[in-house]
């Protein structure tokens, strides 16, 4: 039987819990200082030995353990006093540290709520005292506008530092924001009329260059606005008529300062020199602001048409041409810590293919891009990039049909172009709109011989299962692609969609028939070692022939898509049985665990022991 009793204060203690024999007695109360144990408890002991075993905390007594036991060595009562001593001062200092976070963070909304209040609350006055003086002297009424702006701007600036001043990241034309800016100030500018997007918040990024604006002319100067194209970003320099003016003399100006902190917290910087203010705005990624140091080299992904990177990209000193046709999976690493030029106006196959490869290689698409012509309003690049391809493709929508749902169509990007319907539906979408491809999970033969009839879209059918008479039936229906479902997880096979869509180009019947059967093949025989020579002889066709038509037709190697259908068969198995990994390698047709494990790791991104250990 054990005991836990822990002080409350001079007058009381407290039993947080034990147990007796078989039964846990955790029933927590307080009792008198000057008893061992609640009396309750106290009345029950058996006859037996008891140790009262202190318990401390930098050298302040916790309470005490009351121990009845047969077993009498010190060294052991020693270990277990000085374990639950040392359990309960974590558990003392973790509560005190959760009483800390929650005290601070209720200071923090106090702070924040008060401020907002505070600022909500003076602009009321403010804008009444702005009324009260319209039909005064004009020179007064400048004085008091004037007043209030930096009244406003400090409670903003105070805002800013308590997270109540947050800012809408969005894709913006900085050539339209300086032509707002011009509707309402007299400045001269300097720069290419032409400007490539940035991320930011617009809003307050006009403020912050209205304000630089007013307090040059303050002072008595012109303005001229000057834009250079630079490898870390966009620069924009603020620069006053009067030469002798130091730009720095006005770090104390509450509008200023606030300025600066609109830039700072769109990920920009601020210098001044001599009679300058300059900000700069980096460029931004893919998937939004980019994290990597771009390289003195900007490479611009051109079109199957252009010879030469255009004019557009002529104020950099180092540009190197690539072309999209080029641009696979396999060469993408020459691309990491490249600086990325592009120009949204285009719309080809290989642009949007490239584009998707880049969108989706974890480091590509948060490497910096210079890009041109992308269309404002968007949350990031990739979303405005592909907005703007749908604007310019041909119209037409993407199918899915039977259990699929919505989830390839959001890998792909296109939402927005996209039908979802039942096997009994398709015949009226197909009549109703322009299919551009259809992706299914339900065999029909004769349904989908009617819809070639409809239309000669493509058609692709992803199940978990084939068999040799399924595949020879659908042989027959031109442009039609089979696969396991499994390939749905693969980047190269979802590129290879893209293409569908776009180019729409797919093998003859009757090679096609050939791939069909390489995949049947490579389904029924996953589990089981499998020679290049013995899928070829089970197709009839030599090795290389079959591996060039097949990535031509998936998008993937035969070899890759075995693999593939083999980590699919082992994650299952980890998850729904207790093999060991070096059993599920052997039951899923791996030689050995350490090159099951290799490929695991690079297909799946995480050790198979992950996989297990995440499954509830």
């Amino acid at each position: 039987a054990e005991y836990l009793v822990l002080y409350e204060d001079d007058e009381k203690t407290t039993y947080i819990g034990g147990y007796d024999n078989a039964m846990l007695l955790e029933e927590k109360q307080t009792f008198a200082k000057h008893l061992l144990l609640p009396q309750a408890i106290q009345e029950k002991l058996v006859e037996g030995v008891y140790v009262v075993e202190p318990l401390f905390m930098d050298n302040q007594p916790l309470g005490y353990l009351v121990i009845r036991t047969t077993l009498f060595s010190g060294s052991v009562m020693e270990e277990l006093r000085t374990a639950l001593s040392s359990a309960i001062k974590g558990t003392f200092l973790l509560d005190a540290a959760n009483k800390a976070r929650e005290e601070a963070e209720r200071a923090q909304r106090a702070r924040t709520e008060f401020f907002a209040n505070i600022s909500e609350g003076l602009r009321n006055p403010l804008e009444s005292i702005l009324l009260l003086v319209q039909d005064k002297d004009e020179a007064l009424r400048d004085q008091v506008e004037e007043q209030l702006r930096t009244a406003s701007h400090l409670l903003d600036l105070t805002l800013s530092y308590t997270g109540a001043f947050e800012l809408e990241r969005t894709i913006f034309n900085p050539s339209d924001l300086l032509f707002s800016l011009k509707i309402s100030h007299s400045f001269t500018y300097e720069g290419e009329p032409d400007l490539p997007v940035l991320q930011g918040d617009r809003a307050k990024l006009l403020q912050a260059f209205e304000i630089v604006l007013q307090y040059i002319q303050k002072q008595g100067g012109r303005v001229t606005i000057k834009t250079e194209l630079q490898n870390p970003g966009l620069q924009f320099s603020f620069i006053s008529s009067q030469v002798a003016w130091k730009a720095s003399m006005g770090n104390q100006d509450p509008s200023l300062s606030l300025a600066q902190r609109i830039i700072v917290m769109s990920g920009g910087l601020v210098s001044m020199k001599d009679n300058q203010i300059i900000f700069r705005l980096g460029w931004p990624s893919l998937e939004g602001e980019s994290l990597a140091r771009p390289s003195s080299t900007l490479t611009y992904i051109g079109g199957e048409q252009e010879s030469e990177v255009p004019p557009l990209f002529s104020a950099f000193d180092h540009v190197r041409l690539l072309s999209s046709s080029s641009l696979n999976k396999q060469n993408l690493a020459q691309l990491e810590g490249s600086l990325l030029g592009w120009d949204g106006r285009r719309s080809s196959a290989e642009l949007q293919l490239a584009l998707y490869l880049l969108a989706h290689h974890p480091l590509l698409s948060k490497a910096p891009m210079v890009c041109y012509h992308a269309p404002p309003g968007y949350e990031s690049l990739a979303s405005s990039l592909v907005s703007s391809k749908s604007g310019n493709q041909e119209d037409g929508v993407l199918v899915l049909m039977g259990s699929l749902g919505h989830s390839l169509a959001g890998e792909l990007g296109m939402m927005d172009n996209v039908v979802l319907c039942a096997r009994q539906e398709i015949e009226e979408v197909y009549a109703n709109n322009k299919v551009r491809l259809l992706i299914s999970d339900i065999f029909d033969p004769a349904l989908y011989e009617r819809l070639r009839r409809i239309s000669p879209s493509p058609i692709v059918i992803l199940r978990e299962h084939w068999t040799h008479e399924e595949a020879e039936q659908l042989s027959l229906i031109p442009r039609l692609i089979i696969a396991h479902r499994f390939v749905m997880e693969s980047s190269e096979f979802l590129a290879r969609i893209v293409t569908l869509l776009t180019h729409q180009e797919v093998l003859p019947p009757l090679t096609g028939a050939l791939v069909k059967r390489a995949i049947v093949y490579l389904g029924e025989h996953a589990t089981a070692p499998i020679s290049r020579w013995q899928l070829a002889e089970a197709v009839n066709v030599s090795e290389d022939y079959l591996t060039r038509i097949f990535r031509k037709e998936i998008g993937l190697s035969p070899w890759d898509y075995l693999n593939r259908r083999r980590i699919h068969l082992a994650t299952n198995l980890l998850k729904q049985s207790t093999l060991t990994i070096n059993e599920v390698a052997s039951q899923t047709g791996f030689q050995d665990q350490a090159y099951f494990c290799r490929v695991f790791r690079k297909i799946k991104g995480m050790a198979p022991t992950k996989v297990r250990s995440s499954t509830p």
